[in-house]
């Protein structure tokens, strides 16, 4: 027995001397350090120095400033020179969103020692991530890799950890299928519209954590070549998730399912990136897309401001299809599954609109853009944006999945296409103030009024976020079988949110634990008559 225990033991360290050597291995072949820069940035920091002036700072030919709660920059010069202005004029910013994106994993995995086997996992699949990325961006990244203070070594050299970052929402995607993103947008235009112009709306919810709805971006770009463009993100990302170029062409991200898939490709912010600086017709962006080795699946709104017209591209990593709306329709919804024949019938696609969000909230902004067809301006938009409701103005809580604004979003954008100006949600998600940027003007205020907070600040997200404390507390309490805790916490859920539908399931776990199958059951039936956003 005792010669079985020792073998044990001995295969046991084999082991693990084997999956040491191998990510070594992993590290030593695929954390690259990116293209040899030091010349250049000792240049840089020779010939420029960060100069700041109260909330208003400049390096080199590019600047930043503040917009009421929103960062707002311009970048400018030679690809290096443009990566590494980023890093330097949004040093704080940045460290604090790579702080928190990597606790978002950290919190979300078991142990430590299986975020060291992903890490080395990602590491392997994207071990060639930079040859599907364009030279110009390549030198960006680096740029912003050296201008960063390296706070993570142990997340591997500067460069690679700035490339995978660009590529959060892809590697979401296969680590844990899914892509962070619960996006819904509407375009309207012609007699949809108050003015007929061309007016996009869109909640971007991509759930990477608080800083990435705190520290909102609003970048103006002039590369060295190709178009100038608009886009809404976070410092230090260089890609593109909602963008429009000079040329009026604009362009959002939602993210989908299929069953096709690639081992590695280009991020798809790099994407949209280059159809921003290539692209001035829809025409054009598609074939940007089409000819594209992506390594997971997504869904892009394009639409072009010179002509009012629009259309949805779907992208997997082995199909494309590009749909158009119908003749004479003047409006049209985007959410996260496919509707192309291409597409439509794919078995992942199929899945995620038996099982997710994205059915029912598509549903809800077609209602309610038919409701006001005629009469959507950008503070109209806002408001379907800030939608809380179910179908038929069903009261279903705050904070359900199934509703246009579920309060996840990370940025909330309207767009008047036809006029290249943009209107940004301030913190928290999409409650704060949207405030207005132009295309044209990028530096000045433009022409148009900033679009007022949501009541709902004031006078119901403090309860909101209590209620969602409460609910894991409720929680945690049902799974200790702590029924007085569990009862107050249930109780006082019910004054703060009471026709959520988890309150209601919560109820249901209680009675059935405390063996009151009738009550359960009368619990259980009340939440599905709430839009509930998931099966049991």
């Amino acid at each position: 027995m005792k010669k079985i225990f020792l073998i044990l033991i001995i295969l046991s360290l084999i082991l693990a001397l084997s999956a040491v050597t191998a990510a070594y291995s992993i590290d030593a072949v695929c954390l690259t350090a990116g293209p040899d820069i030091a010349g250049e940035i000792s240049s840089f920091e020779k010939t420029y120095s960060l100069q700041t002036a109260g909330d208003n700072s400049t390096f080199a030919q590019s600047w930043r400033a503040e917009r009421g709660a929103i960062h707002q920059m311009h970048l400018s010069g030679s690809p290096l020179l443009l990566g590494y202005s980023m890093a330097r004029l949004s040093e704080t910013e940045n460290q604090h969103l790579e702080d928190e994106l990597l606790g978002l994993v950290d919190r979300a995995l078991p142990s430590k020692a299986i975020f060291w086997l992903i890490q080395k996992y990602v590491t392997y699949r994207n071990c060639n991530l930079e040859n599907y990325v364009k030279k110009e961006q390549v030198m960006e990244i680096a740029g912003a890799g050296a201008g960063y203070q390296n706070r993570h070594p142990e997340m591997g050299p500067p460069f690679h950890r700035v490339l995978n970052y660009h590529a959060a929402h892809d590697i979401s995607h296969y680590v844990m299928d899914s892509p962070l993103m619960a996006c819904t947008a509407f375009a309207a235009w012609d007699e949809a519209t108050s003015d007929k112009h061309l007016l996009i709306g869109r909640n971007f919810d991509f759930e990477a954590g608080k800083a990435f709805d705190e520290d909102k971006l609003v970048m103006e770009v002039v590369p060295e070549n190709g178009y100038r463009f608009m886009a809404v993100g976070w410092p230090g990302l260089l890609g593109v998730v909602t963008g429009i170029n000079e040329k009026k062409l604009y362009v959002s991200l939602n993210g989908a399912n299929s069953s096709d898939s690639r081992a590695i490709g280009t991020p798809v912010s790099l994407l949209i990136r280059r159809v921003m600086e290539e692209a001035e017709s829809i025409e054009e962006a598609y074939e940007i897309i089409k000819k594209a080795e992506v390594f997971v699946s997504d869904i892009f709104l394009v639409a072009d401001g010179k002509n009012k017209r629009v259309a949805v591209i779907e992208k997997t990593p082995a199909r494309c299809a590009i749909t158009y709306p119908e003749a004479g329709a003047n409006t049209l919804v985007s959410a996260n599954h496919f509707l192309s024949n291409d597409l439509k019938d794919d078995p992942k696609n199929v899945a995620y609109t038996e099982s997710g969000t994205t059915l029912l909230r598509k549903a809800r902004m077609e209602e309610l853009l038919k409701r006001h067809s005629g009469q959507i301006d950008p503070v109209l938009a806002a408001e379907i944006l800030r939608d809380r409701k179910g179908l038929n103005d069903l009261d279903i809580g705050s904070g359900n999945r199934t509703a246009i604004n579920a309060i996840i979003a990370t940025h909330s954008v309207i767009t008047d296409v036809s006029m290249g100006i943009m209107w940004v949600s301030s913190y928290p998600h999409q409650l704060g103030p949207y405030m207005p940027f132009s295309l044209d003007n990028f530096k000045e205020l433009p022409p148009v009024r900033e679009i007022p907070a949501d009541p709902f600040l004031e006078n119901g997200y403090k309860e909101h976020l209590a209620s969602l404390a409460l609910i894991k507390e409720a929680e945690a309490a049902i799974k200790e079988k702590n029924n007085l805790k569990a009862r107050k916490a249930l109780d006082e859920l019910e004054k703060l949110n009471p026709n959520y539908y988890m309150r209601f399931r919560l109820e249901s776990a209680f009675y059935a634990q405390n063996g009151d199958s009738e009550k359960a059951a009368f619990y259980a039936a009340k939440a599905e008559k709430l839009q509930p956003a998931y099966k049991e």
